[in-house]
């Protein structure tokens, strides 16, 4: 297979269809994970989607209370609070919570999830949607945003031909009630996960900015990535681009674009931080310790590090062991991909690792992950490791 854009807008190369791709995919249900990058037109609503509009209110937020309710064809306005069980999203269009907004209610202390689900939440579905809170910007006038926000934040969900962009974190895995963790699930399927927001010299989180990952997690069992497109082409150099110039609420309120088009957008496709943050983040104990991952037929480029799993010393009985990694394409690093910021300063050297694993904990699987040349395609070469 060959692709010679990266953003993919003009379509997908898959056993359906030739060089050049096509505009509209007519079953989603027949595109083969690993066999296409997911990109514009496999993803999001489907073509013809009507909207209903869903305004927050005062509130910011929409709560779905409502056990096994659908939503097909709606575009909410608002941070969604998904608390009923059995909830169906379909071609439905996310924007998070007005960036003006003070309400208490939004958390603002972590106005984090465009969609936020964990505590109460149950197994919810999203089919064919879209996470962008871009368009407080193009189409209603807000001069900034939220820094922080994240696509996703929860956990015990089914996400299939979605597109997450503009957001810092794609999906921050966090998974909901601690007793029933074992019988949970995540299914992350056929998505394209891109273009994180990004700016810089933000005093909220160490190092002056978000550390935006693709797909981050804290806890969760029971969680499958296939088929997806994580992060992108990197330009590190755009991160100067953004900067933080906004009304400050605790640190979390306020990311105004600097950049001349007024949009502020990551100037390349990818997320600063990482592809997949797989380190766990919470504790050792045996109900927040991830358990049965897999990773497989994604294509996953950009970040610090495509992968990061790293063993920390404070959470020693992490051992991976019932991760598997297989057949991913690894996009080739380019020269100066290792470079990140911090503090405002551009910082670090060369192509940075595709994986980040510890010598002394090798107990993930990892086979047939790949090399992938965006012009020439899969080069049949094995995916480095870095001890870290």
């Amino acid at each position: 297979m060959t692709i010679t854009g990266y953003r993919f807008t003009s379509g997908v190369i898959s056993p359906f269809y030739g060089a050049g791709g096509a505009d509209v995919v007519p079953d989603r249900n027949q595109l083969v994970r690993g066999a296409y990058i997911p990109g514009a037109a496999t993803t999001g609503p489907l073509p013809g989607t009507q909207f209903a509009q869903v305004e927050a209110g005062a509130s910011g937020r929409i709560t779905i209370s409502e056990a096994n309710a659908t939503f097909d064809g709606y575009e909410f306005w608002g941070q969604v609070y998904v608390i009923a069980t059995g909830v169906t999203f379909r071609n439905c269009i996310f924007r998070g919570a007005d960036p003006s907004s003070t309400s208490t209610t939004l958390e603002q202390n972590n106005p984090r999830g465009i969609i936020r689900a964990y505590g109460n939440s149950r197994h919810f579905v999203l089919e064919n949607c879209r996470i962008d809170p871009d368009a407080w910007l193009t189409q209603r006038g807000r001069t900034y945003r939220y820094v922080d926000a994240v696509g996703i934040h929860g956990g015990d969900f089914e996400a299939r031909w979605c597109e997450i962009t503009n957001v810092a974190d794609g999906v921050s895995h966090v998974a909901p009630t601690i007793t029933a963790r074992a019988a949970q699930f995540t299914d992350i399927d056929r998505c394209w996960i891109h273009r994180a927001a990004f700016v810089n010299n933000w005093t909220g989180m160490s190092g002056g900015q978000p550390h935006a990952d693709a797909i981050q997690a804290h806890t969760g069992k029971n969680v499958t990535i296939r088929g997806s497109m994580i992060g992108g082409i990197r330009n590190t150099a755009g991160y100067l681009d953004w900067g933080f110039d906004g009304p400050d609420n605790a640190g979390n309120l306020g990311g105004r674009p600097t950049t001349a088009d007024g949009l502020g957008r990551n100037a390349g496709e990818d997320f600063a931080n990482a592809g997949l943050m797989l380190k766990q983040e919470v504790d050792d104990s045996a109900d927040n310790r991830l358990e049965n991952w897999t990773i497989e037929d994604n294509f996953i480029a950009g970040g610090a590090a495509s992968l990061n799993m790293a063993y920390n010393s404070a959470r020693p009985t992490q051992q991976f062991a019932s991760f598997a990694v297989r057949r991913n394409r690894f996009f080739i690093r380019g020269v100066s991909d290792g470079v990140y910021l911090w503090d405002n300063v551009l910082t670090g050297a060369g192509t940075g690792p595709y994986i980040i694993r510890s010598a002394a904990n090798t107990l993930a699987t990892f086979a047939d992950n790949t090399l992938w040349d965006p012009e020439a395609g899969d080069t049949g070469a094995a995916v480095p490791f870095t001890n870290g």
